[in-house]
Formats: C-alpha cells, sequence, structure tokens
C-alpha cells in the first residue's frame, strides 16, 4: 500500500478524527508546505489516487481553513 518511503504505518496510527495533527508536503515545483491539520467526518483520509495509485491523504487545513490532499506528505 505504501509505496513512497515518507509515509508509513505510523501515519494511520497518528491520525484519528478531530485529532489535530502537524503535516508536512512537498509541492511539485519543489517547495516545502508545513500546516496543522485535522481529520473531520467529510475527508476522505487515507488512500489512492485512480489515475497513477499514488497515496494521499485528504484531510482538513486549519491554517488556510479549507480541505486539502497531500501525496507527498510526513506527518510530524
Amino acid at each position: 500500500m505504501w509505496d513512497n518511503p515518507t509515509h508509513n504505518r505510523k501515519d494511520e496510527m497518528t491520525i484519528s478524527n478531530n485529532k489535530k495533527f502537524k503535516i508536512k508536503y512537498t509541492k511539485q515545483d519543489g517547495e516545502e508546505v508545513r500546516r496543522i491539520g485535522i481529520l473531520t467526518d467529510e475527508c476522505r483520509g487515507l488512500g489512492n489516487r485512480q489515475k497513477d495509485n499514488r497515496p494521499f491523504l485528504h484531510y482538513y487545513d486549519l491554517d488556510k481553513k479549507g480541505y486539502r490532499y497531500a501525496t507527498n506528505w510526513e506527518i510530524l
């Protein structure tokens, strides 16, 4: 399931509904982003993209106040 080395089973254990977490991910242009996130009932959580089967995390970004997808992330 986890073909990206920055993701591991620790992510599944440290992320739970309505609990804040720190996330770091790298955008396609190489910019590193750090945010505070939370999983809500509307989040898809962990999954794999259909087009290329890459793992993703769908979460609510508390800093930007909106839902986000991360495909290259690390939970801090």
